[in-house]
């Protein structure tokens, strides 16, 4: 369905879209992977002023 249409409006195709690449995607989960292993500071709604 996206093919056709887009080949009955090319105008609609974004021509600056680039594919993620691939490689990069194992180094980003593991990132996300060690920051949550990071202690996260206190919210702010417990936090009272004395």
């Amino acid at each position: 369905v996206v093919r056709s249409r887009l080949a009955a409006e090319p105008k609609l195709a974004n021509r600056r879209y680039k594919p993620p690449d691939a490689d990069a995607l194992p180094p980003a989960l593991q990132v996300i992977a060690h920051a949550k292993e990071v202690s996260h500071p206190d919210s702010a709604s417990s936090w009272r002023p004395s």
